[in-house]
Order: C-alpha cells, then sequence, then structure tokens
C-alpha cells in the first residue's frame, strides 16, 4: 500500500514540476556571455546572478548591479550608473544623463537627436543601422544589465 501512494505522489510530482514557471520579471540565475562582433568566438564579459565578469570566467568583477543602480566593481562603494525609466544617468544622481534608451536604440544624452547604437536580436550594432555588429550577447537581459553592458563597452572595449 505505501509504495502505491509513494508511486502515485511521484507520478503527480513529475507532472506538475514541468509546469511551474518562474515569476515574471524574477531575475536569471543563468549566465549571459557577451561576445566581440557577430561571432561567438571571443568572449569579453559575462553578466551572472546581477555581476559582470571579465571574460569567460568570474575571477575578476567589473560591475554588480543592486536594483536600480550599476556599481563599480565587486563593492558598491562607487555608483557607475542610475537606471531608470530608459535613461541612464552617471553617478548616484539623475542630474546627467548619458544614454536614453528606446525601442531597441540608445542615443546620446537625454535626446532622441544622436543614436549611438542598435540593439536587436541580442545583438549590438553601430549607429542608427544594423552594418557593423559590435558585440552579441546569448541571453535576455534586463533594462539595467543592457545599460551596464552598454556602458562597458563604450568605456573598456
Amino acid at each position: 500500500m505505501r509504495s502505491r501512494i509513494f508511486f502515485v505522489l511521484l507520478v503527480a510530482l513529475l507532472l506538475f514540476v514541468p509546469c511551474v514557471q518562474p515569476l515574471a520579471g524574477a531575475p536569471s540565475m543563468s549566465t549571459i556571455h557577451f561576445r566581440k562582433g557577430a561571432s561567438a568566438a571571443q568572449t569579453i564579459f559575462n553578466v551572472s546572478s546581477d555581476r559582470f565578469y571579465e571574460g569567460a570566467g568570474t575571477s575578476k568583477t567589473l560591475l554588480n548591479i543592486s536594483g536600480d543602480r550599476v556599481y563599480e566593481g565587486a563593492s558598491m562603494a562607487k555608483t557607475l550608473l542610475t537606471v531608470r525609466d530608459g535613461r541612464v544617468y552617471e553617478g548616484a544622481s539623475t542630474a546627467k544623463t548619458l544614454y536614453t534608451i528606446k525601442d531597441g536604440r540608445v542615443y546620446e544624452g537625454a535626446s532622441l537627436a544622436k543614436t549611438l547604437y542598435t540593439s536587436r536580436d541580442r545583438r549590438l550594432y553601430e549607429g542608427a543601422g544594423t552594418a557593423t555588429t559590435l558585440m552579441n550577447w546569448d541571453g535576455g537581459l534586463s533594462e539595467v544589465e543592457f545599460a551596464a553592458a552598454v556602458w562597458l563597452w563604450t568605456h573598456r572595449f
């Protein structure tokens, strides 16, 4: 009798578990690799658990994310970016807008006058077109992760 109950519970569990989905907006626990150009040959940095690391490993932390803020290195001592409603601000305040992110484009400053980058199909392109692929990645990004990746590309690579 016990083995029959155990078997029924096991079958019910196996049928139920694949149906469970993560909550909408839940942070991804997988590692997303960013690669230079259009190929998958060279990983320049990766993000895992709200931390950006150099290369494909986890030995050197470049940035870390908490909420709408991006910090330099592994600590939260220096705020590099604040990201709110499609605007990327310098430091902890909202005084200076570095980028505006709208409809898959990254614009310089607070206006939509100059397109710096275009993002489409997990690729970052130079300018308003799709002729030059600057980098590509292999997973979905939050707005803050995308802003941090653009900042890294602009300032480090």
